[in-house]
């Protein structure tokens, strides 16, 4: 009978080399694709090692029953608990690990002095410092101190421990310094009759030829040790063993500790190694899949060099010295600077060190195709015969003779340098403001078409990555150059219009702000010697025909607006509307829709009457929608409904036939009331669709002195008719009006269609003439209308919009308007059509308004009635 080991003698050689293995294994585990033939080896001697030793044991505990028994089963002692962070220690099982916390270092000094017993059970969060006992589990393991080495540097300790049986711990006894527990041993009782034996003995076999295809499938345990494997007889032994040399989750590692049938654990340890061997299976795939293109890879290489030396036979290499040549031929025909040159040389002779199909000979080769396709100072022969290019302006646009006399500007300019200096004008950079539809982007169109210009469109609408503009950096994987040199690009001249559409709408976000990016591009001082960050060469924009668009000033930032020449497109007229429509945009629908005019002709009634009931805009864009929609109607009328062979007739259509092909009106404009009423004045408004007449109504009750504002009005509007209440106020006695009363009666200001908001400050002297008009009891004109900021004082200060606003009165059948006298500069934009038939009246102050637009007063009419003191 072998003798029992004293632990307190020191430890023996083969326990050094066991500790060694436990942590070499610990290292494959965390590194299953290590290729050190030597750490396998030693892992694998480490093992047998372990093995066998643990084998001899079981063989002992056989021969002599009672030699490991700690107690007898059922019995309840007290033991120290030590809590394990992320470690599972099984029984049958030993580890090495250092003790750092005062409760575990405390548990350890208690079982030293007693008999090296102590219980560990792993706690369910690692993350945890100190778990408290509700938050342990109840089964642990009951394990044996082999060794125990002090730190001298620094608290704490190192112990080697063995698990012996799983223990169930019955109640806590203490606390401090470390916990102690009332536990008992368990052991999982053995088969006695024949067939649980035979059952017990399959599960064994199938656990031995699971884990041996686990080894073989992964490499990550020896497979010279299932031999001794085999020989252990006991399942749950074996089991604990096979546990701890497989890679499972901490808690499936703990429910495996807690799992107290044998069957059971097995079969949850049959279940995990089956999975890993699927797993294993599938990276294996995924390896096979990569090997292969690797494999690919290599073989496509092979064929490249056999095809580059059956080339060189035939005289037809590509090869990179003649590659070299050639883009330093075509270099030496490029205008650039000297710098500029000797960078792309070098880049040129780089290309040359690089194997032909390699990545980076291909993005270098991508650069230095977009540097070639560049123009690099070539320029296009412009037509700067002034005649010529107003008669092509005239001919694609009707009105805007604001921008067409600054674009014939620029022409001129152009042409005296030309004669005199024979060098080029900066060109301008040009800003067209309006709302949608006026024909912004077609105003562009038709400036490089009168200027013999390549015209690229490129829209900024919703841009937000500075890189759009300056490009990437070549750095980066996918770098591309920015739009600017990609719209350089495709005009193949260095002398473009380049129009950049909705420059208002960029945005701004953590990839860069573009609008300063557009600063450089944009400023005539700068753009000399633009640079892009994928280009990273100095490029003269000078010479680009910049045109912006936007339909507000508002979101573009001030230093950017700055550098551009604004010019407003104001909404049209319904005159001009008409003539649009029957000079283009009707000729243009006719031939898209394949109408001939032998077949249909639409009257001039018919348009006005499209343009009053089917379109609400400043532009034109939904009366071309209109007129399309008209002639797909007609178009389905002739092909159902042909002419007679031989005979065909011209089909006229007029304004009372238009609901016949486009359905119902959609709007209808305010028109000026027939009746002069006491508290209701027309206003005017601006809108983004152009202008519109603005009634306000007021009504005036006896009352506490209360106002009431309604018809969705915002805060400046409410603030313009507080103002307007203070003035009435305050010259109530000048317009016969009580003083009292603000006291004694109620006042409801309303501005019709309270479902559309409402705000700005121009509607200050409408309400204050409604005002006076109700308090006064005096009717206001019904043909006059108004706009105007009021002050507190009286004055009528300056407003925007006055042409759309003049043209909606013109619409309203308004004979008369008042205009701030800040605003008579203004009347030049209106058409003299519009002024032919509408009186425009500058005012200073409020008091002018009035005396224009009230009516004299009859005593009946009188709303508000002194009192019998005043």
């Amino acid at each position: 009978m072998p003798k029992k080991k004293d632990d307190s003698k020191p430890r023996p050689e083969r326990d050094q080399q066991l500790d060694a293995a436990s942590d070499a294994e610990k290292t494959t585990a965390e590194n299953p694709d290590a290729e050190s033939e030597e750490l396998r080896h030693m892992v694998t001697r480490a093992l047998q090692h372990a093995l066998e030793r643990k084998l001899d044991r079981s063989r002992s505990a056989a021969r002599e029953p009672g030699q490991h028994d700690l107690q007898p089963e059922g019995e309840v002692q007290e033991y120290a608990l030590m809590p394990l962070r992320g470690i599972v220690l099984l029984p049958g099982t030993s580890m090495t690990f250092e003790v750092m916390r005062p409760g575990s270092l405390a548990a350890v000094h208690h079982a030293m002095e007693k008999d090296r017993l102590l219980i560990t059970i792993p706690q369910p969060e690692p993350d945890m410092e100190w778990p408290e006992p509700d938050e342990l589990g109840r089964i642990g393991c009951l394990s044996r101190i082999r060794e125990v080495y002090e730190f001298d540097d620094r608290p704490g300790c190192r112990i080697r421990i063995e698990g012996q049986e799983r223990a169930q711990i019955e109640a806590f006894t203490a606390s401090d310094p470390c916990y102690l527990v009332e536990a008992t041993r368990v052991r999982p009782p053995r088969e006695q009759d024949y067939h649980g034996r035979r059952r017990e003995e399959a599960y064994r076999r199938q656990l031995l030829a699971a884990y041996q295809a686990y080894s073989l499938a992964t490499g990550r345990s020896p497979v010279e040790a299932l031999p001794l494997l085999g020989e252990i007889r006991d399942p749950g032994r074996l089991t604990d063993l096979i546990i701890s040399n497989l890679d499972f989750p901490y808690d499936v590692l703990i429910e495996l500790l807690e799992e107290l049938d044998v069957e059971e654990r097995m079969l949850n340890v049959l279940v995990g190694i089956r999975a890993e061997i699927d797993v294993t299976g599938i990276e294996r795939q995924l390896e096979e899949r990569v090997r292969a293109e690797i494999d690919k890879d290599q073989r496509d290489y092979y064929l490249r060099e056999q095809l580059k030396i059956i080339r060189d036979e035939l005289g037809e290499s590509d090869n990179p010295e003649d590659e070299e040549a050639g883009y330093l031929e075509r270099l030496e025909k490029m205008q650039m600077t000297d710098r500029d040159r000797e960078q792309l040389v070098k880049e040129i002779r780089r290309l040359s060190k690089y194997p032909a199909h390699t990545p980076d000979a291909s993005v270098l080769r991508t650069y230095l195709e977009l540097v070639f396709d560049l123009p690099w100072g070539k320029l296009v022969s412009e037509q700067l015969d002034i005649r010529r290019c107003r008669a092509q302006l005239e001919r694609d646009h009707y009105g805007l003779k604001q921008v067409k006399e600054r674009i014939l500007e620029h022409i001129a300019v152009m042409q005296r340098r030309r004669e005199r200096t024979g060098g080029p004008p900066k060109a301008p950079i040009l800003c067209l403001v309006g709302p949608p539809g006026v024909g912004k982007t077609s105003v562009g169109q038709s400036i490089a078409k009168a200027l013999g210009r390549p015209f690229v469109r490129m829209s900024l609408g919703g841009v937000h990555d500075e890189a759009e503009i300056r490009g990437h950096r070549r750095t980066y994987i996918g770098a591309m150059p920015g739009r600017i040199i990609n719209a350089i690009r495709q005009a193949r001249a260095d002398n473009p219009l380049i129009l950049m559409d909705e420059v208002d709408k960029l945005g701004r976000d953590f990839r860069g702000d573009p609008s300063s990016a557009l600063l450089e591009v944009l400023d005539p001082e700068q753009n000399v010697a633009f640079r892009d960050h994928y280009l990273e060469l100095d490029y003269n924009l000078s010479r680009v025909f910049f045109v912006t668009t936007a339909n507000s000033t508002d979101t573009i930032p001030q230093p950017l607006l700055d550098r551009m020449e604004l010019i407003e497109l104001g909404g049209y007229t319904e005159e001009e509307k008409l003539h649009i429509a029957r000079l283009h945009l009707w000729p243009k629908q006719m031939e898209l829709n394949a109408i001939s005019g032998r077949e249909i002709r639409l009257r001039q009634d018919a348009i006005l009457r499209i343009i009053r009931g089917w379109t609400r805009e400043a532009g034109v864009r939904q009366l071309e929608q209109a007129l399309a929609r008209l002639c797909r109607r007609l178009a389905l009328q002739l092909a159902e409904n042909p002419d007679p062979e031989g005979e065909q007739r011209i089909r006229v259509i007029r304004a009372r036939d238009l609901e016949d092909y486009l359905e119902k009106p959609l709007y209808k404009y305010d028109e000026a009331g027939s009746e002069d009423l006491i508290g209701v004045v027309n206003g005017l408004a601006w809108t983004a669709a152009g202008g519109d007449t603005l009634v306000v109504e007021v009504a005036v009750v006896p009352g506490s002195g209360r106002v009431e504002l309604t018809g969705r009005l915002g805060d400046v509007m409410q603030e313009s008719a507080k103002v307007a209440l203070a003035w009435v106020r305050g010259h109530a006695k000048e317009w016969r009006i009580p003083n009292d009363f603000a006291k004694t009666h109620d006042i409801h200001v309303h501005v019709p269609e309270g479902a559309i908001p409402k705000d700005g400050p121009s509607a200050g002297i409408t309400l204050v003439t409604a005002l006076c008009s109700a308090l006064a009891g005096r009717p206001a004109r019904h043909d006059v209308a108004m706009t105007g900021e009021v002050t507190i004082r009286g004055r009528v200060l300056a407003i925007g919009g006055l042409k759309e606003k003049i043209i909606a009165a013109h619409r309203a059948g308004i004979r008369t308007v008042l205009i701030p006298e800040e605003n008579r500069r203004d009347l030049d934009d209106i058409p003299a059509s519009v002024l032919e038939k509408v009186e425009v009246i500058p005012i200073s102050s409020v008091t002018e308004a009035l005396e224009i637009t009230l009516l004299a007063a009859a005593a009946e009419n009188s709303v508000v009635q002194p009192d019998s003191g005043t």
